[in-house]
């Protein structure tokens, strides 16, 4: 025989049932003899949710350190102690960017300003060229055959940026005479309209034979180089890169640093036509990549972020 449940006006009792039946049909967490609360409301319980104070539905933890994406300082590096003292250590101001993965930890002027650890599509991105598609917690550009694709973030406006990437390199179309027969990935600075910046490693196929592997800065106008290129480590199939890349403008000099284990380079040019700010975003060229993240740091500077200190 089921329980007799009573509930009269302006009484709270109810009757026939055993303690933590009572809790249950009042909605009260038997632990707390409080309402579960959603300071966030994104329909996960703060003792549940990883960032209880910014709404996070998918629960998303790039580098399951136990805090959500929305709230990590550094959202693709493990830190669950949120660490950001070595600015105040040397001197400064903590800038709100993790220790962890700060592209450069003892200045403060560094701001994290947007993150995708590419779990769900979003409308945050567009697309010049290529094939791109959310595979397994990745972002894949498949098409082999696809030459300057660049995926963007829509609404960026920066000038001086640092940018972390991780990404896998599944496979590269094979060079036979093209007239641009260069393999490549890397990253896509003061982007807009198809034009910008592409600070980009990879190979080019010698004229006797072999490849000359390169760190390349260009500009995407008839995909002329500015500087002449530096030679770098080797890209190939299979390899996965983990890749820190920074743009900026000093003294009338375009100047891109890439910092990765084997893929380590710096290099400048100039160019008449400089263009002002832009979008950030993915860059490949003949080869099939498998993206894991793209964290984009403002670094700040003088007019408005365009310059860096000199």
């Amino acid at each position: 025989m089921l329980p007799a449940v009573i509930a009269a006006a302006g009484c709270n009792v109810i009757l026939g049932l055993d303690e933590t039946q009572r809790r249950d049909a009042a909605g009260v967490d038997a632990e707390t003899d409080a309402p579960k609360q959603d300071r966030d409301r994104d329909g996960v319980a703060d003792e549940q949710d990883n960032c209880p104070d910014i709404a996070n539905d998918d629960q998303h933890d790039e580098d399951r350190d136990g805090r959500g994406d929305r709230c990590d300082n550094c959202p693709h590096k493990e830190n669950p102690d949120q660490a950001d003292v070595l600015e105040v250590n040397s001197g400064k101001t903590a800038d709100g960017v993790g220790d962890e993965c700060d592209p450069y930890p003892s200045l403060e002027s560094d701001r994290l300003v947007f993150f995708d650890g590419f779990n769900k599509g979003t409308t945050d991105w567009l697309e010049q060229r290529g094939i791109w598609a959310y595979e397994g917690d990745r972002l894949v550009q498949s098409d082999l055959d696809a030459r300057d694709a660049v995926y963007y973030v829509k609404d960026l406006r920066l000038a001086t940026v640092s940018t972390q990437a991780r990404f896998e390199v599944l496979d590269i179309d094979p060079v036979a005479g093209e007239a641009n027969p260069s393999r490549s990935a890397g990253v896509v600075f003061r982007f807009a309209n198809d034009n910008g910046y592409v600070c980009r490693y990879g190979f080019d196929p010698k004229s006797g034979g072999g490849e000359v592997h390169q760190l390349r800065l260009m500009r995407r106008v008839g995909a002329s180089d500015v500087p002449m290129p530096r030679p770098i480590g080797t890209l190939s199939k299979g390899m996965k890169i983990e890749v820190q890349t920074t743009f900026r403008v000093s003294k009338g000099f375009l100047i891109c640093v890439v910092e990765s284990t084997g893929l380590d380079g710096a290099i400048q040019g100039q160019d008449p036509a400089l263009l002002p700010y832009g979008s950030v975003g993915l860059y490949v060229h003949g080869i099939v990549a498998a993206f894991d993240y793209l964290a984009v740091y403002d670094r700040g500077g003088p007019g408005g972020g365009q310059t860096d200190p000199d």
